[in-house]
């Protein structure tokens, strides 16, 4: 399945995991998409407030926090209320802040910001909890695992780390990758991590022994990935142009079988 609308390369991609029919993406468009996968249509299209950057979609799936470039010194954070589908909040930093992922328990949502450190925040208050300084470099993603005992998070010295989330200790790297971290998603069953970067193909491998399980072929970089809430489906999306070198701004989906 394809599914075409953005006019600029898709950066980020999003399965909402209360509803596991529905997807979000956004684009360097300054578009926010709502997509239905099962019949690849484009049911909302809402401003990202600048080129979209990163997303991350609550647990009971009626918040969509997207992350957008507001200035050249400012990364700003839209709260979008998803049964609205309007933005209802924005909350301004003067320094980068990469991706965001939310807890299991919708309490907590974590922010991974270019100086390699990992903010801890609550939610709503959004106040300061926790920052560990995980990377020497900056942190482009994080996914938590849906069992909530580990995260994960991806950085621009090729190396994703795997975090423990009670201890918030380092349990080890994964080293398959060349290329500055793009993009990092765990599957639903907390079994496998896939990784994605300026690399052409994407690395899967397995959360707890650092085993490599396989590796995906691309036909350029990928900006974005992400594993199914519930089924071993792969969708990501990257770089990859059309005949006439414009971005094609699709999506595609990968089925893993075990």
């Amino acid at each position: 399945m394809e599914m075409k609308g953005h006019t600029g390369s898709i950066s980020v991609l999003c399965w909402n995991p209360a509803h596991s029919e529905q997807l979000v993406t956004t684009s360097l468009d300054q578009s926010i998409r709502l997509w239905d996968v099962r019949t690849g249509k484009n049911t909302a299209n809402l401003p990202a407030k600048g080129e979209g950057i990163n997303i991350a979609w609550s647990p009971d799936g009626n918040t969509i926090i997207c992350g957008s470039k507001g200035s050249p010194t400012v990364d700003q954070l839209l709260q979008i209320d998803v049964r609205k589908n309007k933005t209802v909040k924005i909350v301004k930093f003067h320094y980068l802040v990469n991706e965001m992922a939310w807890h299991k328990d919708g309490n907590k949502l974590y922010l991974t910001t270019g100086s390699g450190d990992i903010e801890i925040r609550n939610w709503p208050e959004f106040k300061m909890i926790r920052s560990i300084p995980a990377h020497t470099a900056a942190i482009f993603s994080i996914d938590i695992n849906p069992n909530g005992k580990n995260f994960a998070v991806g950085s621009a010295d090729s190396l994703v780390s795997l975090w423990d989330a009670n201890e918030l200790v380092c349990l080890r790297t994964f080293t398959n990758l060349n290329s500055m971290v793009r993009t990092i998603s765990i599957s639903h069953d907390g079994q496998f991590i896939a990784s994605g970067s300026e690399d052409t193909y994407i690395d899967i491998s397995h959360v707890e022994t650092g085993e490599k399980i396989a590796t995906l072929k691309c036909d350029a970089a990928t900006n974005e990935l992400a594993w199914h809430p519930k089924k071993l489906l792969l969708a990501f999306a990257g770089d990859e142009k059309d005949g006439h070198g414009h971005d094609k701004g699709s999506v595609k989906i990968f089925g893993f079988d075990r």
